[in-house]
């Protein structure tokens, strides 16, 4: 079976749906922009896709997570169809951009902050399905707020927990990134089938041989020691700190903390 691993992409070609079964039970997974040709014989396809996760910058909010679609578009074969996939939205607060399948339907990246404010996420648009990334923390007296958590099939991503007040990120479909305050720290949310982190415990990604529950991994946590990880997995936000960078779990966790990347984008279609 496919695995993510530490927040990227090993490999996810066997991985299941737990939906119902599409066409011939053929996928495609693609993790970097290209060209996508309808085979032989192909009049439907499904496609689902996340955007990317915003990144988080020094004295600013945090990320926001990118949005997630899903929708079963009419095609003819040997349709030449553009897939673009989003990419994670660098530190100094970067926004994720869009992934998108054509001219069919797309899945916007997370925003990044607006100064001290945390940036919202990102939307699906013009699928059957379509859900929305978590807000990233807001950046308060020198504590950083944790990453918005993508959203998935599951639902809307958990919004990042704010700095300066030992808040938890906001558990959901995929778990918001804890916020920092002090010596003291928020946990990770939740998601649908991760767990968030906390001082002792990372993020776990979940049920990640299904492919419904991509992006429903757990938030990282924020605050702690120089010694903690503040990533995300599988979607969840990173959380906030000035020691190791809260980045944003693949696909499309939004980045916490301190220069951080939010996770980038991803596009599987099935026939």
């Amino acid at each position: 079976m496919g695995r993510l691993l530490n927040g990227s992409l090993d490999s996810l070609g066997s991985v299941s749906p737990l939906s119902v079964g599409f066409g011939n039970g053929q996928m495609m997974i693609i993790a970097k922009t290209m060209t996508f040709v309808v085979p032989e014989n192909i009049y439907s396809l499904r496609v689902r896709q996340w955007g990317a996760g915003a990144g988080s910058g020094s004295g600013m909010g945090s990320g926001g997570g990118g949005g997630f679609s899903i929708k079963t578009c009419s095609v003819t074969p040997g349709e030449i169809i553009e897939v673009t996939v989003g990419e994670g939205g660098k530190d100094g607060g970067m926004s994720g951009s869009s992934s998108s399948f054509g001219a069919y339907f797309s899945a916007t990246g997370g925003q990044g902050p607006t100064g001290t404010a945390g940036g919202n996420g990102g939307v699906g648009v013009g699928g059957d399905i379509n859900t929305t990334g978590g807000r990233g923390g807001n950046y308060s007296s020198s504590y950083f707020g944790g990453g918005g958590g993508v959203a998935s099939l599951m639902g809307d991503g958990g919004d990042g927990g704010d700095g300066g007040g030992y808040q938890s990120g906001e558990s959901a479909a995929s778990g918001g990134g804890g916020g920092q305050y002090s010596a003291s720290y928020g946990n990770g949310g939740t998601g649908f089938s991760g767990s968030g982190a906390t001082m002792n415990d990372a993020a776990t990604a979940g049920l990640i041989d299904y492919i419904d529950y991509i992006g429903t991994g757990g938030g990282g946590v924020g605050g702690g020691t120089s010694g903690v990880s503040c990533a995300g997995i599988n979607g969840g936000g990173g959380g906030g700190s000035n020691y190791g960078a809260g980045s944003g779990g693949f696909p499309g966790g939004g980045a916490g903390g301190s220069e951080a990347k939010g996770g980038d984008g991803l596009v599987i279609v099935e026939w």
